[in-house]
């Protein structure tokens, strides 16, 4: 079976739908190569105001608003200083940022993907990749299936697939991981919809409660400082709460611990070395993740499908420097966000002996 195509893009997730549908749009053919994700819940579900008109150009806004999204008005943060700070929304030029549905979100862009003529093939593998008269001929399933495509978009995350394919090196700039937990309320949820971020002496923590009423938690630290299997546990999650004031405030009495165990996954600051090789780029965590004190990662991920469905569509209309401009876009965007990231981290002097903060002080 052959499936000829302009763009094959490596992953389901938002990054990849984001440019699906922006290359739909602009009359491309687009197949989307995806691996199925069987998850209760989806880790990274906050939206910033920037995401606002994004989303409007993307064509989902009114279903996006219909799906009953929570709106975040302001964020509060411990940092610095032990007393609460709070930045409020209202005067923002685009609005109130969100709390989400991860998995209803990412199902709802993929709707829209596939209503614009986006192909999609789920659960397949690579075998075996060539190029042939300046077109990639992918084989998948075996080899029983063929995909040729003038361009190939990597959206496969921080796995990176198709960029390690190619040789790329991925820098990272820390080892930072996040224990993330998804709460359960006993009674009435909370009415507070603000997300809080609190610092500590190993770490900090983020809260946000979720359109289902849960209350989503994770705790960012690197790993060396702690014994996993005990932070795993019900019992080490809980002493390492006892180490937070307004978090456990949050959470006491009101919340419940998780019959699963909390989730460990990576949530560092790194980079692929090179953005793009020939006909190709990377877009959303496979080509740059942010520190989730950002706040920006989700968003920054269809800020990048955008951009690089105009790039694509300049490269395969003759422009030769196209590419070039993506990865100087994409090289000033992270040199911002570290330069933010080093004002942050050296705004919290409390514990300058601690291996974490010590480590941070390095940025």
């Amino acid at each position: 079976m052959l499936h000829s195509v302009d763009i094959l893009i490596i992953g389901g997730g938002s990054a990849g739908t984001t440019t699906a549908i922006f290359l739909s749009q602009l009359g491309y053919s687009v197949l989307l190569l995806t691996r199925e994700e069987k998850v209760k819940q989806k880790i990274g579900e906050s939206l910033s105001p920037f995401a606002n008109p994004i989303l409007k150009k993307l064509g989902v806004w009114d279903t996006f608003i219909a799906d009953g999204h929570l709106p975040c008005y302001g964020n509060k943060s411990s940092w610095g200083k032990p007393q609460l700070d709070y930045y409020d929304f209202i005067n923002h030029p685009l609005g109130h940022a969100w709390h989400i549905d991860r998995c209803l979100f990412e199902q709802r862009l993929m709707e829209r993907a596939i209503e614009l003529g986006v192909e999609r093939i789920n659960n397949s593998s690579i075998v075996n990749l060539d190029k042939v008269k300046g077109k990639w001929q992918i084989q998948i399933d075996q080899g029983t299936t063929t995909i040729s495509a003038k361009f190939i978009v990597d959206a496969s995350g921080r796995n990176h697939y198709w960029a390690r394919r190619q040789g790329i090196k991925r820098l990272h700039d820390d080892r930072q991981v996040a224990l993330v937990t998804f709460l359960t309320a006993k009674h009435l949820p909370l009415e507070d919809t603000s997300s809080l971020v609190e610092a500590v002496p190993d770490g900090w923590w983020y809260s946000a409660l979720l359109p289902n009423g849960c209350l989503v938690t994770a705790f960012m630290t690197d790993l060396d400082l702690h014994q996993r299997p005990e932070i795993l546990q019900k019992s080490g999650w809980y002493k390492l709460l006892d180490k937070t004031y307004f978090t456990a405030e949050r959470i006491h009495d009101r919340y419940s611990f998780p019959d699963e165990q909390p989730l460990l996954v990576a949530a560092n600051s790194s980079r692929l070395q090179n953005f793009y090789g020939e006909d190709w780029l990377a877009v959303g965590d496979a080509a740059m993740s942010y520190d989730p004190l950002s706040s920006h990662g989700l968003t920054m991920a269809m800020v990048s499908g955008r951009d690089a469905a105009q790039v694509i569509s300049a490269q395969l209309n003759g422009d030769r420097q196209a590419l070039d401009s993506y990865a100087d876009q994409m090289y000033s965007a992270y040199s911002h966000y570290a330069a933010m990231r080093s004002q942050f981290y050296h705004s919290e002097t409390r514990w300058p002996n601690f291996p974490y903060w010590l480590r941070r002080a390095k940025f």
